[in-house]
């Protein structure tokens, strides 16, 4: 009775492994009828790349009264500024690409970048004058015409 069970469960586990290889042959098969699953349906934007001739830059200085793109992050922890905004806009802080000093921009309304994305902002380099620590400080900012995400 023992080697008749031990027999049957031997056939039981054949069976089971030829009727697998079956099913799993006949998926092999089916395989170029699958498709991707459709990617969600969400919101992307995609930005459009800086203003044509303008310089991409990772700091004002020198570049007072010009027009030009600052590449960055958003900075959450930032160093002394002067405050100059101009009128209708907010002061925003951005940590240049490769530096270690973040910047004082100013935008309307508040970027909502992730904090790991990039954010590139175009606009009017202008210099700050005034008071800082006791002494006289001059610190070039930047006026943001318009700013995207990447």
């Amino acid at each position: 009775m023992h080697r008749t069970s031990l027999a049957s469960i031997a056939v039981v586990v054949a069976v089971f492994a030829v009727s697998s290889m079956a099913a799993l042959s006949g998926c092999r098969r089916e395989s170029t009828s699958i498709k991707a699953a459709p990617e969600k349906n969400r919101p992307r934007s995609t930005p459009p790349p800086p203003a044509p001739g303008l310089p991409v830059v990772d700091t004002l200085v020198g570049y007072a009264g010009e027009d030009v793109v600052l590449e960055g992050r958003p900075a959450y922890t930032t160093s002394s500024h002067m405050k100059a905004p101009p009128a209708g806009k907010t002061a925003y802080f951005v940590l240049p690409k490769g530096r270690e000093y973040d910047v004082a921009t100013y935008v309307e309304g508040t970027p909502k970048c992730d904090p790991s994305t990039t954010i590139l902002l175009t606009g009017k380099v202008f210099v700050a004058v005034g008071k800082l620590h006791g002494g006289d400080y001059a610190e070039p900012q930047l006026d943001v015409r318009s700013w995207t995400c990447r």
